[in-house]
């Protein structure tokens, strides 16, 4: 199953209406992920009615397929612009795309938990130098 990793042009009503019907999970099934006694609760926050609590935003997108990240940045949009503006301000510097979250974790399995330096060659491949022995390729 494809998780979702751009949900930028949606609310998240919309988001989880969509994601919902593609999924083809029904409100009982989400409400139980999220841990909501009664179905309403879950049905409000797909109708726009209520805000989604923060502490349920990795059980949402563990239920329909979607990264948190995005998720959470939503929410704030949503809710919180204010608080999203301070924390874009604090941590821009050190925020990772997807793609450069997916290269670092990648080093990281490469290196097997060793701090290794990089060697570019080109902007077309990385290359990693175990212990001056081997010589690795990222695509």
């Amino acid at each position: 199953m494809k998780t979702v990793t751009n949900i930028s042009n949606e609310s998240i009503a919309e988001l989880i209406i969509r994601r919902q019907m593609e999924l083809g999970k029904s409100d009982e099934q989400i409400s139980q992920a999220l841990g909501f006694e009664r179905v309403t609760t879950f049905v409000m926050i797909k109708q726009g009615n209520t805000k989604l609590p923060v502490q349920k935003v990795v059980a949402l997108a563990t239920a329909l397929s979607i990264e948190p990240a995005p998720l959470l940045r939503q929410l704030l949009a949503e809710s919180m612009p204010d608080i999203l503006g301070a924390v874009d301000k604090i941590l821009a510097p050190t925020s990772f795309t997807v793609n450069e979250i997916k290269l670092v974790q990648t080093y990281r399995q490469l290196c097997t938990g060793r701090d290794v330096n990089l060697i570019f060659v080109d902007s077309n491949c990385i290359h990693r130098c175990v212990e001056s022995l081997s010589t690795e390729y990222l695509d």
